[in-house]
C-alpha cells in the first residue's frame, strides 16, 4: 500500500506541479545538458563538411563539457541524498522526491525528474541509487567517442579508432538512442575485419547476437536440422511455416558470422547462423506484408515471393539488406551440410520465383551443378 501511495504521489509531481512541467523539463535539458550537446552538434556538422581536424577538437570539447555537467549534477544529488532525513525515506524515487520537495530542494528535484522523464522510472527500477549510478555514468559521451572513431578510421589511424569504439561500446548503456549500440558494434567488426583481426571480428559479431534469445537456443537449432532432414515435397514451405526470428538488429551479424564460419570450415555453425539470418529477414518482411494486407497469411515460399513483388519498396529493402542473398546462401549451405533434398527444394523455388533476378540465376546455376541429384517430386 505504501508503495502504491508513493507511485500516486510521483504521478502528481510529474503531471501537476508547475516546477516539473514538460516545459520546465525542456528548459532543464538546455540548462544542465545542452552545452555538451550543442558542442557535439557542431562537431557532427564539421564532420559532414569534411573538416576532420575541427570536428576532432569539438568532439573532445563535447566530452569535456559532458564530464563537467555530470560531475556538477553528481555533487548536487550526492549532497541532497546525504541528508539523514532523506536517507530515512529509503530508496524509492517517489518517497525521496516527496521529502526533497518538502525541503524545497528544487534543483535536485528538477534533476531527478529530468532523468526520470528521459528514461522512465522502470529503467531505474524505481531506485534513487540506480538513478545516481546512471548519473555518474553520464560522465562518458559514447556518441562523441563514436564520432572520433569514425574520423580516425578515415585518417587511417585504425588502432586509435578501435580504442574510441571500445570506449563507446563500454558506455553504450547511456546512449540517447539505445539502438546506436549496434552501429558501434558493426563498425568495430568491420574495422576488425580490415585489420585481419578475426578473433575480435567474431567476438564483436557475437556480442550483437548473444542477447537476442535465438543464438543460444540449442533446442531451436536442433529443431531446424530435424525439419530440414525430413524428405517431403513441401518441406521448404514447411520450414518457414514453423519458425520465426525477429531480432532485426542481429540479421546482418548472423549472415556475416555464417560466412565467417564457412570460411573457417565450420559447416554446421555456418548453416545455423544462415538459417537465423534468413528467418530474421523473412519474419520482418512477413510482418510488413501482413500489416499492409491483413488478409494475407503465409502458406508457401512461392506465395511469399509473389506477395513481395507487389511492393517495390519491400523488394528494394530486401536487396539492400541482402535478404534474397540470404535465401540463396541458406540453400547453398544446406547442400554443403548434406541437407541436399531441402536445398534442392528451396533452390527450385528461388530459380523461378525470387524477386531479384540475379539470385534466381544463381539458383538456376546451382541446380545445374547438382543436376545429378534427383529433383524431389511434387506429390
Amino acid at each position: 500500500m505504501k508503495r502504491f501511495i508513493y507511485c500516486i504521489i510521483a504521478v502528481l509531481f510529474f503531471v501537476s506541479v508547475p516546477a516539473f512541467s514538460q516545459a520546465s523539463l525542456r528548459k532543464l535539458v538546455r540548462d544542465d545538458f545542452q552545452e555538451s550537446w550543442r558542442i557535439f552538434q557542431k562537431a557532427k556538422d564539421e564532420y559532414k563538411k569534411g573538416n576532420y581536424g575541427e570536428s576532432i577538437k569539438l568532439a573532445q570539447d563535447a566530452k569535456e563539457a559532458r564530464r563537467n555537467e555530470s560531475e556538477k549534477n553528481d555533487r548536487i544529488l550526492t549532497r541532497a541524498l546525504d541528508s539523514v532525513e532523506v536517507r530515512r525515506e529509503g530508496d524509492e524515487i517517489p518517497a525521496v522526491l516527496k521529502i526533497l520537495e518538502k525541503r524545497e530542494e528544487k534543483e535536485v528535484c528538477n534533476l531527478i525528474n529530468l532523468l526520470v522523464s528521459k528514461k522512465g522510472a522502470d529503467f531505474f527500477n524505481n531506485s534513487i541509487s540506480n538513478l545516481h549510478e546512471y548519473l555518474v555514468k553520464l560522465r562518458s559521451y559514447p556518441e562523441a567517442d563514436f564520432l572520433l572513431a569514425k574520423i580516425y578510421r578515415l585518417e587511417g589511424e585504425y588502432d586509435l579508432s578501435m580504442d574510441y569504439l571500445e570506449n563507446a561500446r563500454v558506455s553504450s548503456g547511456i546512449l540517447d538512442v539505445p539502438s546506436e549500440k549496434y552501429d558501434i558494434l558493426y563498425e568495430m567488426a568491420d574495422l576488425a575485419g580490415i585489420q585481419k583481426n578475426m578473433q575480435v571480428y567474431e567476438k564483436t559479431l557475437l556480442l550483437i547476437v548473444e542477447g537476442d534469445g535465438f543464438y543460444k537456443d540449442s533446442t531451436l537449432h536442433r529443431a531446424f536440422l530435424r525439419t530440414m532432414n525430413v524428405k517431403r515435397s513441401d518441406n521448404a514451405d514447411r520450414f518457414f511455416m514453423l519458425y520465426r526470428a525477429d531480432a532485426l538488429n542481429s540479421m546482418k551479424a548472423y549472415n556475416l558470422l555464417s560466412n565467417f564460419y564457412k570460411d573457417s570450415g565450420k559447416k554446421k555453425d555456418a548453416l545455423l547462423m544462415n538459417a537465423l539470418g534468413t528467418l530474421t529477414g523473412f519474419t520482418h518482411v512477413l510482418s510488413i506484408l501482413q500489416s499492409r494486407d491483413p488478409e494475407y497469411s503465409y502458406t508457401t515460399i512461392t506465395g511469399f515471393f509473389e506477395e513481395c513483388r507487389r511492393y517495390e519498396d519491400i523488394c528494394r529493402w530486401c536487396t539492400e539488406n541482402s535478404v534474397w542473398k540470404s535465401f540463396y546462401d541458406f540453400a547453398d549451405k544446406s547442400f554443403d551440410s548434406s541437407y541436399e533434398y531441402f536445398s534442392v527444394l528451396l533452390l527450385d523455388v528461388l530459380k523461378s520465383e525470387c524477386p531479384e533476378q540475379y539470385w534466381a540465376n544463381c539458383a538456376k546455376e546451382k541446380l545445374e551443378q547438382i543436376s545429378l541429384i534427383e529433383k524431389p517430386d511434387s506429390n
